[in-house]
């Protein structure tokens, strides 16, 4: 019982880390070079430097959630994956697939 409390510790703060140099694992640590190559969405909407006016535009986005996607960056950091907007409270999978392709995840050092 102790070992599935800790398994699912690790997962849960794994879940949590927005893009890390190293991805570990109960056998080794993983380089990011070492993992599958995802495709991410290059849409018009700059998440990572939107202002709430732009996040409006994105579908199922009010002023509520759209200030909360604000507030979560600037407390947090950048989005690196779509599935990282589901801290927002609010966002949820269907949310972020239903937004996917407008998203740009674009980092920038502004």
């Amino acid at each position: 019982m102790l070992a599935v409390s800790a398994a699912l510790l690790l997962l849960a703060s794994a879940a949590s880390c927005r893009a890390p140099e190293t991805v570990r694992c109960a056998a080794r640590p993983l380089s990011m070079a070492q993992l599958p190559a995802i495709s991410l969405p290059d849409g018009p909407v700059r998440i990572n430097q939107a202002g709430l006016a732009e996040l409006l535009t994105l579908p199922g986005v009010g002023e509520t959630i759209g200030q909360r996607i604000v507030e979560e960056r600037e407390t947090s950091g950048p989005f690196y994956y779509p599935e990282d907007l589901t801290v927002v409270k609010g966002i949820g999978p269907k949310l972020v697939e239903g937004m996917r392709e407008q998203l740009n995840l674009e980092v920038t050092d502004e």
